[in-house]
């Protein structure tokens, strides 16, 4: 087993002596060497950054701990060697175990989820200081790859284990509804003297002591079926800095967290399903002497009572000369007085036994006598179990840096589908259960650009002909969707009542205009001409619609020369608008220039809507290439058989190229458009011809193409370009080319 840092909370040796703390011979160190003792742990390791360290940390346990406790063995093997650093000394110690084996990890923050991971997939045990991580997302990869593994994780949360804490626990679950939860805890300023060198940077207040009661709170609503949906948090500034501190380092911290129940959820006799609020305050800038080392309490209050813990002062005081004030120490976290035979005797503090418990898990899952479900099944605080307390606590830190409210994944606006209220309950049962696979399926696109959450849930609203508005001007303020983000979903049909005859007051092909009863406008000339358009008499709106589409290809056209107009799919593929001019000025291609200043490297494809002609016409030199297609649907058909000339075309210009660099070889398709054809053309030599990273590779007569790989590389080409708009005709086009086993 390795014990992964050494600072205060493992040996109790900081910045070169023990430690002024009330953990002056550390907590991990000292368990793990008496349940050594004791046959629960065999060979032990510890892993730090600077190993010049490790020989002043051996003879401080052994003259605070061997020597206290009738010879406890302190041995261990150090990583990296006394003569070394290593930030990555971690890995070679891991490397020396065998899967089954554990580690601890008391380290900075930042470093929680690089050392987990690379425990976890090796097949160990992790026990991890709180937070466990600091982000939402790389705490639920943890629980992923350990359920993958097999292995036991658990987060080092020891107020669980505390006796008024863990009672408390029990007796809030008979007490109704959750309503209230404020917790407090603070150290005196003298702990930045230790936490310096990351307190501000690495971490703040929060994760280091709001963790001890978001993770309390959480294991007493958790159960009667509430989870946290928002967040709001708030700071204070000035002491830390002046302390010595990174700039902007919060003294105090402060959470409000809403919680909801879980629809159909229960929470004992006479309570209502509801919503209950917790606040979190944390501090590191308490007075220096003010007798406690921790100053931490708590009020829970419910439907049918009320529970209030307070652990700064437990009955117990001592006053010492030497210190200079009273003080209320805590024997129940670790208690350091020995035995009457001179060994340790604090194997039931809370400290202790959070240690113990995990080291039990583990031998439990090695023997098969458990498995990690079981475990969480017992509510220990495994990772699966403190999932909300990781959401919470980043949620506060997005809070203080963007200064707003945080809604968590659990908000019950989250799991609702909104649709029009007069559908069928059928019909909104039959769309909630395709949203898993469309879920699924966008996923699959593997789009690097696609955030991880949304910050909040997504609610459509339909507008029909027929739909109310509020009146709109200049001095009115737009509205403000404080829970929810909109999605305008606009139809140009009338809503047609369930039951009544649909036929009349539908248009057909409103959704996506297959129909053109547009004529060509699109939004964008609508927006550019509304007044002209909305004051212009309908029987001549055909004219002038027609008028406004040509002025809008023309000046398409006219940007076309610029070949800042072409839009990057791929490092060497571009489309744009038609026309497009050869790139080389002389018949075979040859590097004389072209009146667009487009250099020898460059290959040209223009798809034209010119009638059709022999595929024997399109080739005009080695680098360009002129297809004429026809217009419209028929276009799209005629690319289908297209296809295979112009990648026949394209491969021979990069396999010609084969010296030059990639980002020097530039690949440009054009349509009328700049949108259908074009971008149609391009997905199919993006699939057929490059790989993922826009590569080109030589056409392989074995390579399959899947629906997959066509709608992944669809995806990062909507993503380049959002005005892309093939149409359906052309995919069909593009799918039938590279899944024809003919082809």
């Amino acid at each position: 087993m390795a014990k992964v840092g050494t600072g205060e909370y493992t040996t109790g040796f900081v910045d070169g002596g023990m430690s002024g703390s009330d953990k002056k011979v550390g907590v991990v160190g000292l368990t793990l060497f008496d349940l050594r003792r004791r046959g629960k742990v065999g060979k032990l390791g510890m892993v730090g950054v600077n190993g010049t360290k490790f020989p002043a940390i051996r003879q401080h346990l052994d003259k605070h701990i061997t020597q206290v406790y009738n010879g406890l063995d302190t041995s261990f093997e150090s990583f990296p060697a006394d003569d070394q650093r290593d930030a990555e000394a971690y890995k070679s110690a891991i490397d020396g175990l065998r899967p089954g084996d554990a580690i601890t990890i008391f380290t900075p923050d930042p470093t929680h989820y690089p050392i987990a991971l690379y425990a976890i997939e090796r097949g160990i045990h992790v026990l991890v200081t709180k937070p466990a991580v600091q982000r939402l997302d790389h705490h639920q990869d943890l629980v992923r790859r350990a359920r993958a593994k097999g292995v036991h994780v658990m987060v080092e949360h020891h107020k669980r284990f505390d006796p008024a804490y863990a009672d408390a626990r029990f007796r809030a679950r008979s007490l109704g509804a959750f309503n209230y939860f404020y917790g407090y805890m603070s150290q005196p300023k003298s702990q930045l003297e230790t936490f310096r060198a990351w307190a501000g940077r690495d971490s703040d207040i929060s994760y280091y002591l709001n963790s001890h009661h978001v993770d309390v709170c959480d294991s007493m609503v958790g159960p009667l079926g509430y989870v946290p949906v928002k967040v709001a948090a708030a700071a204070s500034t000035g002491v830390a800095t002046g302390l010595g501190c990174a700039a902007g380092t919060e003294d105090t911290i402060s959470l409000v967290v809403t919680w909801a129940q879980r629809r159909g959820a229960g929470a004992g006799a006479g309570a209502g399903v509801g919503v209950g609020v917790g606040v979190f305050t944390s501090s590191w800038t308490a007075p220096q002497r003010a007798g406690v080392h921790t100053s931490q309490h708590f009020h829970y209050l419910a439907a049918g009572g009320e529970v209030r813990v307070d652990q700064a002062r437990r009955g117990y005081d001592v006053a010492d000369d030497a210190a200079g004030q009273v003080q209320w120490l805590n024997p129940f976290y670790m208690r350091y007085a020995p035995d009457e035979d001179g060994n340790f005797n604090g194997q039931s503090g809370y400290g202790y036994v959070s240690l113990e418990k995990f080291v039990d898990g583990c031998r439990a899952v090695n023997e098969g006598r458990a498995t990690p479900e079981d475990l969480d099944a017992k509510g220990l605080p495994t990772l699966a179990n403190t999932v909300a307390t990781t959401a919470i606590l980043e949620a506060g830190r997005r809070s203080i840096d963007e200064g707003r409210e945080v809604l968590l994944p659990a908000h019950p606006l989250s799991a609702q589908l909104f649709l029009p209220p007069h559908l069928l309950a059928t019909t909104h049962d039959q769309i909630a259960a395709l949203i898993p696979s469309f879920v699924a399926a966008l996923r699959d696109l593997r789009l690097p650009s696609l955030p991880t959450s949304l910050t909040k849930p997504l609610r459509p609203l339909w507008i029909t002909p027929s739909s109310a508005l509020p009146p709109c001007s200049p001095s009115s303020s737009a509205p403000i969707f404080r829970d929810y983000r909109p999605v305008i979903c606009l139809t140009a049909s009338r809503r047609v009542p369930h039951g009544a005859d649909p036929r009349d007051g539908y248009v057909q092909g409103a959704a996506d205009d297959t129909e053109n009863w547009a004529h060509g406008l699109t939004p964008a000339l609508f927006w550019a001409h509304a007044d002209l358009l909305l004051r212009t008499d309908e029987p001549l709106l055909p004219d002038l619609i027609a008028r406004l589409v040509r002025q809008g290809q023309l000046a398409r056209q006219e940007q076309a020369h610029d070949a800042g107009s072409r839009v990057p799919l791929a490092p060497c593929l571009s489309v744009c608008c038609l026309p497009l001019a050869a790139p080389g000025g002389s018949p075979d291609g040859s590097p004389d220039g072209s009146p667009d200043g487009s250099a020898a490297a460059d290959c040209h494809v223009a798809l034209t809507a010119d009638a059709p002609t022999p595929s024997a016409t399109w080739v005009k030199s080695r680098n360009y290439m002129q297809v004429a297609l026809g217009r419209s649907k028929t276009a799209s058909r005629n690319l289908r058989l297209a296809l295979p000339d112009i990648c026949r075309f394209v491969a021979a210009f990069f396999e010609r190229s084969g010296g030059t660099p990639p980002e020097q070889c530039r690949l440009v398709v054009a349509c009328d458009s700049g949108r259908d054809i074009s971008v149609g053309t391009a997905l199919a030599l993006l699939c057929y011809l490059f790989d993922e990273r826009g590569v080109f590779r030589a056409p392989d007569g074995n390579a399959v193409f899947t629906k997959t790989l066509v709608k992944t590389r669809l995806g990062s080409i909507m993503t380049a370009y959002p005005a892309a708009n093939p149409s359906r005709q052309t995919l069909q086009s593009v799918n039938s080319f590279l899944m024809d086993w003919t082809r």
